[in-house]
């Protein structure tokens, strides 16, 4: 039994415990399962089936794929995801000459 008086009790959870994923969350995985073979088909795709704008989407991603939820949802799914997010970010902070080095 917890003491509800703890600060380390809130609405009925304790904060170490794992929350579940969103059914929302779950459906953002499940779509990221997906090959997409051109981006503006899978903006489309972000559009029609979640009625967000692209960059809103992404951020909800980025957030997801950093939670240990959804690494125990799906640890294939979220490794090449946090792969794919490394290398956008590591090709971005680069200058453009290097890359023809």
């Amino acid at each position: 039994r917890h003491d509800t008086a703890s600060p380390d009790f809130v609405g009925g959870a304790l904060y170490d415990e794992p929350m579940s994923l969103s059914e929302q969350e779950k459906a953002i995985l499940g779509f990221e399962r997906r090959r997409w073979r051109m981006p503006v088909e899978k903006e489309h795709a972000i559009a029609a089936t979640f009625g967000l704008s692209g960059p809103r989407y992404y951020q909800l991603l980025n957030a997801l794929i950093d939670r240990q939820e959804a690494m125990a949802e799906d640890p294939l799914l979220i490794s090449r995801l946090r792969r794919l997010r490394e290398q956008a970010t590591s090709a971005q902070s680069q200058p453009a000459h290097s890359v023809f080095r």
